[in-house]
């Protein structure tokens, strides 16, 4: 691993958070860690600087840089070793759409997670319906299709597409928000990843001194 110069600000029960520390890992990239206190917090050094109040945040020792894959792409460049990525941009159209949808499930669950099991708001409410019934659609349409996304992804070290189906399918399981239906062509995936040293090295987990 290379020395440490980074900080990232974030939280080990966040899939957000776990595929930048995933990352990391396969990128031989040294982190230290932050834990946001507190989710309700309204203060933005909370969140390592971000205005948003979101995570991750990462200071590289001269700036901040938001959102997982702006900081994924900030480390794979850092990579002592090198590590070949095919990021969103570069994919086939149909991927690029799993990719959206993917996206979208991920900040569904947190809506689910931070509304329902944090804040205490009803769960029947439209906003948190909707939002699940996003999620499960938007895995729908993926597992229906994944086969053939799996075919058409570049050839690469890392394949971002699978380790971000990976966080979020153990975080479905982490931190339950619903129960959801087996999806195997997704599970497969999600067990197939699971066994990478980057996947064991960064469990999900409650950090301490963190609360809601």
């Amino acid at each position: 691993m290379s020395a440490t110069r980074y900080q990232l600000f974030g939280r080990s029960a966040s899939h957000y958070t776990r595929l930048v520390r995933i990352v990391a890992h396969e990128a031989g990239v040294d982190l230290s860690f932050r834990p946001i206190s507190s989710l309700k917090s309204q203060d933005p050094a909370d969140y390592g600087g971000h205005p948003g109040l979101k995570m991750p945040t990462l200071y590289d020792g001269e700036t901040h840089i938001f959102g997982s894959i702006e900081i994924c792409r900030r480390l794979v460049a850092a990579s002592p070793k090198g590590l070949a990525v095919a990021w969103p941009e570069a994919l086939p159209l149909d991927l690029r759409n799993a990719w959206e949808l993917l996206s979208q499930a991920m900040q569904a669950q947190v809506q689910l997670a931070f509304g329902v099991a944090v804040c205490g708001l009803p769960a029947d409410h439209i906003y948190f319906s909707k939002a699940q019934r996003g999620l499960e659609g938007a895995l729908d349409w993926i597992e229906a299709r994944l086969p053939d996304l799996l075919a058409a992804e570049p050839a690469a070290d890392l394949s971002l597409f699978q380790a971000t189906i990976f966080c979020l399918m153990e975080h479905l399981v982490f931190r339950p928000t619903y129960q959801p239906r087996r999806r195997p062509a997704l599970e497969a995936v999600r067990d197939a990843f699971g066994a990478r040293t980057s996947a064991t090295a960064t469990p999900y987990g409650l950090d301490p001194g963190t609360w809601a």
